[in-house]
């Protein structure tokens, strides 16, 4: 497979592509049973050339025919029998990447030049990701077939990532909602837990998976709202056991959209999976993990005003007073940075609610007994009051997106000839947009 670099630098064009090539092709796997692994092996390596050397070539050897084979191919895989398991995972690898570059090539067709539809392509991609492994018989319900068929599931759903890596990937990720995919990628996680073991790799390959379709589009993100909603996805990744910090640290990595420990680099791309985490801490039964999310969170949404507005803006302080309600599960660390991390927000914005509820929280049985948020809450409530210099602002804008801006209703009588207005505005420049570096400066304009 040849990068787009490596093919401007070729000196020559691919001959045309024979037209015997599709039923040669499609033969040869008719009769598979009788080919050595490592010559299947071979023909995938020799379509993935075809397919990544030439759009024309590739729109001609990509069809329904050939789509099948692959599909068939990579169904096959999770039935080994006595065959050597690096050649068959090598194979799924090599298949996989002849998909990747079989939906990049069609995005980049129009539709009269296309054989096969993407939307097709996806459809057979999810029902075999989610094939329905309870009807298979007894003995090959093994472990052993359990193991193996979670590995092809996590390089399938690896593979999603790699699609999506795309210059077309707000078209793609148009295709991918239109596939249901976040359906199919919660239904995994629901029908996951059959197997015995693998089960946090699947549910992290899965959230990636999930990260790559909502990528840096608002439209993806609000359907997910709507279509899954993050309580739901709460309810069945708790259902799974106690995660592991990889599976914490890919919902960090969702609400950044990026590594989560570039913290002052990304900000919050999405707040969602934040309020998920907070709501999870009593459960985490790891005190060292409490103590890590919990000062991860503080870190992240104090960052700058704008995370700040986020977080307030998503009631973020209402979940964090929740969460404290379950003191006794909590560590006193992991409570202490949620205090502060309340305190913070409580000085962008807190209402007569939610500091009703945070005086509440200090409530105890015995009337003697002080509870053992008093002195911190106390440090909280005084952080929120003592607001000066710009942080004191009363409305914040977020202009961040291309199309945002503030809107000024219109004038229905005018007192006079014309009219005009005053307004101070403070620039928020401690956030700096890593891709946004190497362009010129951006603009507002008022209309």
């Amino acid at each position: 497979f040849l990068s787009t670099v490596e093919k401007s630098r070729q000196k020559y064009k691919p001959a045309s592509l024979t037209v015997e090539f599709v039923p040669f092709f499609y033969q040869c796997f008719q009769e598979s049973e009788h080919l050595k692994e490592s010559l299947k092996c071979c023909l995938l390596h020799l379509f993935g050339a075809i397919v990544a050397g030439g759009q024309r070539n590739a729109l001609q050897a990509v069809s329904p025919a050939t789509m099948e084979v692959l599909m068939r191919v990579l169904a096959d895989c999770d039935n080994w029998d006595d065959r050597n398991p690096e050649e068959v995972s090598r194979k799924a690898e090599l298949t996989l990447k002849c998909l990747t570059e079989v939906v990049h090539i069609l995005l980049t067709s129009s539709s009269d030049q296309r054989q096969v539809e993407t939307s097709t392509i996806l459809e057979n991609y999810f029902k075999l990701l989610n094939s329905d492994h309870s009807a298979l018989p007894n003995p090959r319900r093994c472990r052993q077939w359990e193991s193996r068929f979670i590995a092809l599931q996590i390089q399938m759903l690896n593979t999603i990532t790699a699609m999506l890596d795309c210059t077309d990937r707000p078209v793609l990720q148009a295709i991918f909602l239109n596939s249901n995919c976040f359906e199919h990628l919660i239904r995994l996680l629901q029908n996951c837990k059959v197997f015995q073991g693998h089960l946090d790799c699947l549910a992290v390959s899965t959230i990636q998976a999930l990260t790559a379709v909502m990528h840096k589009s608002p439209a993806a993100k609000e359907v997910f709202k709507e279509r899954i909603g993050y309580a739901h996805i709460y309810e069945v990744l708790k259902s799974l056991g106690q995660p592991s910090r990889e599976l914490l640290e890919e919902l960090m990595n969702m609400a950044v959209e990026g590594d989560h420990m570039a913290v002052g680099i990304l900000g919050i791309s999405n707040v969602q999976p934040l309020l998920l985490l907070i709501q999870w801490l009593p459960e985490l039964e790891s005190h060292d993990l409490q103590i890590f999310i919990s000062n991860w969170l503080r870190r992240i949404c104090c960052i700058n005003r704008q995370s700040r507005a986020t977080c307030v803006n998503a009631n973020m302080v209402i979940r964090i007073i929740q969460t404290l309600n379950s003191h006794s599960a909590l560590h006193c660390t992991c409570a202490e940075n949620l205090i502060a991390l309340l305190g913070s927000l409580g000085s962008q914005s807190m209402g007569s609610e939610e500091l009703l509820q945070l005086i509440r929280l200090l409530r105890t049985e015995e009337p003697k007994q002080a509870h053992p948020y008093v002195v911190p809450v106390m440090r909280a409530i005084l952080a929120m009051a003592r607001k000066q210099g710009m942080a004191s602002a009363l409305q914040y804008f977020n202009l961040y997106h291309s199309m945002a801006g503030i809107a000024v209703p219109s004038i229905h009588k005018w007192p006079g000839s014309a009219f005009s207005f005053n307004a101070w505005l403070c620039l928020d420049q401690d956030r700096v947009d890593p891709s946004a570096t190497s362009k010129s400066g951006k603009r507002k304009q008022l209309y």
